[in-house]
Order: structure tokens, then sequence, then C-alpha cells
């Protein structure tokens, strides 16, 4: 192999591992504001998202506050770097209010979430806020 086939090879797997490490390492960061997602039942009437409309695979922060009350930490980081590479409570809100306008609170940042027995007001919040 010519070395400048190696060499061009070898820039192409450093750039392909430099853009995968770009995907993963800024949802290890922990810096930025915290923010959780918290569950508590409500007796509002109201409409509401279906719980089963609402996969936890997709839906894991919602999903984890709902059976538990609040899910873990999402770390906003440093000047939205982190927004266009890592899941967040607020892309999933957004999808959620796009597809379930009716279930949406007064701000973006509540939705109702109803299951079988209970009714759910589901919001992000940020710590020591």
């Amino acid at each position: 192999m010519r070395r400048v086939t190696r060499n061009t090879i070898f820039a192409i797997v450093v750039v392909i591992g430099l853009l995968l490490a770009l995907g993963a390492v800024p949802s290890l960061l922990r810096s930025g504001e915290p923010y959780h997602v918290t569950a508590e039942q409500t007796t509002e009437q109201g409409p509401s998202v279906s719980l089963t409309a609402l996969p936890a695979s997709r839906y894991p922060f919602v999903s984890a506050a709902i059976a538990d009350g609040r899910s873990e930490a999402y770390y906003e980081g440093p000047f939205g770097f982190k927004e266009g590479f890592a899941h967040s409570p607020f892309d999933e809100f957004d999808a959620i209010t796009q597809r379930y306008g009716t279930a949406v609170g007064p701000d973006d940042r509540l939705i109702y979430v109803g299951t079988n027995e209970s009714r759910y007001r589901v919001r992000i919040d940020r710590a020591g806020a």
C-alpha cells in the first residue's frame, strides 16, 4: 500500500473517530444548569396524552419521572453545544408538544400525562430554582 493511501485512510479513520467522540462526549459532560423532569399526580381535569403513547425508549426522561417521581439530571452544557448531540428532556417535550398539543400546559415545560388510574402533571424543573 502506498504511503499516501495509508495516510489518507488513517486521516479518514481519525476524523470518523473524532466525530463519534463529539457525539458521545457532550452527553457525559456535567456542566451547565442541571434539569430534572418531575411528575406529580393531579386531580385537575382536561386533556392529557396517554402514557402508552410515550414509549420509554423514546421518552426516557418522562417515563422515569412518572415511574420514580423525578428523572435523572440533565445538564444543559456550555454555550448550547450539547443540545445538538445529546437527547434532552427539551427534545421530549418538543415532540410531545408537536404531536399532542392539547396536553400541554400554559408553558412549554408542562405537559399532562394520563394512565388508566392516574393523571400526572409533568414538568421540566431546573435544580436549585
